[in-house]
């Protein structure tokens, strides 16, 4: 019997989950309604000391109904591998991870269930969590440590559009040059690959993590907001409660709208009523430059991949955002080709991913052309994904050069984006006084040269044994990025050719320079105390 694995959406607005069974990726529906999606919000109450936590649509009408707004946690997923953190109503500090974990531990307590109903009596373990294209390497760390606090065995990470693909390709049996354009509640993505036989190539992918479907709601917010201040409606005192319940208000215009040339927002103030029309014209003027942004990179995007329009045979519309009317013709307008939505923008990419990890646990897939210094067999499905975002360090400026910006530092990019995965590449490193042998690198993540537009990801400092004169070869810098995108950096003495400094995302480095495992148990301990 094959054995079984699941694949996970972990969304910023919605979250789904999916099994593959008999060959064919099905959504495990969640809640008493037995919905294909379980809303990512998180609602926290205290009741005579006893800490008890809803999910899903039931935490959004707490939240924005009878419960208090501080204890009410939404849109956290564009903060995961950040440090914010709020308070719950104990006065625990919980952070994005946390909260991805809780909505992944209910995602694991129905997994046990359908795992044992499909014949594995310890139920399922063993997933594969989808993240935004576009995520940085500390954002893929800090989802996969969610899913490890949350008691899954997470058997990769991977990127959203690239799961979309498959599960279009699998269920179509589609092939050629696929462009996916993911726009989800809170992330946009666009990636552009091959497909042939068993082999998926991602060829260029760009995005913004912090432009989604939740920004067009805030466009309508302030839109409705400034009309009805022309009414006479005072909206600078709204509560907390009154703003978030406003920004669901939004979402449920904006779904409206894409199926209707108009909606109406009411609102009453000692029993009088206001309203506020909006259409779709209105509602395209005043997110025009939010869908820009998506064209520019679309466009660049394919000039990345060193393909024409006239070259791409599918394009693929993933998150529930690409329904809006505008967004369509766009893609037709830009491309000439009519976009594919046969397929549910909400629960492809779970679907995808669940397809990858059932091949994953029955070892059937490979994420490079060799393994072991073989040709990876015919017959195993081959994902050969890209890097995201640039990795480079930040030196001191050349005085004979002119830069366009401010300070002592530019970053100079080491591994450009759009670099083939898995890879390794050194940097020399050259003494610049006599007698050097300390170092101390900033590592960064970004794709230019302005220190100031780029992540600086850690600080790696050493020495190494014997000093350098002035323009010798100082240590070698060595960046690893596995197929999931994390990175370790390696420096190097070339002389004794010893590894004398070491540093990887969201790990610790041992005395032995060895990268363990991120030390979980405080999150792990956090994250018990809201379980049942």
């Amino acid at each position: 019997m094959r054995k079984k694995a699941i694949g996970i959406d972990l969304g910023t607005t919605n979250s789904v989950m999916a099994v593959v069974r008999e060959d064919v990726p099905e959504i495990i529906p969640m809640g008493t309604n037995d919905d294909q999606v379980l809303r990512s919000a998180v609602y926290f109450s205290n009741i005579s000391g006893q800490n008890h936590v809803s999910f899903g649509k039931e935490a959004i009408e707490r939240g924005t109904e009878i419960g208090s707004t501080e204890n009410f946690k939404f849109d956290f997923k564009r903060d995961i591998g950040r440090p914010i953190a709020s308070d719950t109503p104990d006065h625990t500090r919980v952070n994005s991870i946390i909260l991805s974990a809780l909505v992944l531990n209910e995602f694991r307590k129905r997994a046990y269930v359908v795992g044992q109903e499909m014949g594995q009596a310890d139920g399922i373990k063993d997933a594969v969590i989808t993240v935004p294209a576009y995520f940085t390497s500390d954002q893929r760390a800090a989802t996969k440590n969610a899913g490890r606090i949350a008691g899954f065995n997470v058997l990769r990470i991977i990127n959203e559009p690239t799961a979309a693909a498959i599960a279009y390709a699998h269920t179509k049996n589609a092939q050629g040059n696929v462009l996916v354009f993911d726009l989800g509640g809170g992330t946009f993505d666009v990636t552009i690959m091959r497909v042939a036989d068993h082999a998926y190539d991602i060829l260029a992918t760009d995005g913004n993590s912090r432009l989604g479907g939740i920004d067009f709601d805030k466009r309508l917010v302030g839109y409705i907001m400034q009309e009805l201040e022309k009414q006479g409606v005072n909206m600078t005192n709204l509560s907390e409660k009154e703003k978030i319940q406003l920004q669901y208000k939004a979402e449920q215009i904006k779904t409206s709208l894409s199926v209707n040339d108009q909606a109406l927002y009411e609102h009453y103030v000692n029993g009088q009523g206001y309203g506020v029309l909006i259409t779709q014209a209105i509602f395209n003027e005043i997110t025009l430059d939010l869908l820009k942004d998506t064209e520019i990179k679309v466009q660049s995007t394919l000039q990345a991949s060193g393909l024409k329009w006239e070259e791409i045979d599918h394009i693929l519309l993933v998150g529930g955002s690409t329904r809006m009317p505008m967004i369509r013709q766009m893609i037709r307008l830009m491309s000439g080709l009519e976009p594919k939505f046969d397929l549910n923008p909400d629960t492809i990419v779970a679907q995808g991913a669940s397809i990858l990890a059932d091949l994953i646990v029955n070892n059937e897939v490979s994420f490079s052309e060799h393994q072991d210094g073989k040709t990876t067999e015919t017959d195993r499905v081959v994902v050969k994904d890209v890097t995201s975002q640039g990795i480079g360090l930040l030196f001191k400026k050349n005085p004979n050069k002119n830069y366009s910006f401010v300070g002592d530092y530019y970053n100079s990019v080491v591994v450009p984006r759009n670099s083939v995965l898995p890879l390794a590449v050194t940097k020399d490193l050259f003494a610049v006084v006599d007698g050097q042998s300390k170092f101390k690198l900033r590592i960064t993540e970004g794709n230019y040269e302005n220190p100031f537009a780029v992540k600086i990801l850690g600080q790696v400092e050493g020495q190494v044994p014997q000093p350098r004169q002035k323009g010798e070869l100082l240590a070698q810098v060595t960046y690893a990025f596995d197929s999931e995108q994390i990175v370790t950096v390696t420096v190097s003495d070339p002389r004794s050719n010893t590894v004398v400094a070491r540093f990887s995302v969201n790990a610790q480095v041992n005395q032995t320079q060895e990268v363990v495992k991120e030390d979980l148990s405080e999150l792990q301990a956090i994250f018990a105390k809201f379980i049942s």
